[in-house]
């Protein structure tokens, strides 16, 4: 088994509220700000 990594990958982070719950409203927008940088994985 080969794996070929090319692009850039990006290690998306999670996104929190001051009450330290997951902000899940946030995810869509962190998700759309890297496929417009070119993220490939």
């Amino acid at each position: 088994m080969v794996d070929d990594f090319y692009g850039m990958h990006w290690m998306l982070a999670t996104p929190f509220m001051e009450n330290e719950q997951v902000d899940y409203e946030s995810i869509p927008n962190i998700i759309k700000k890297a496929k417009e940088t070119g993220c490939t994985g």
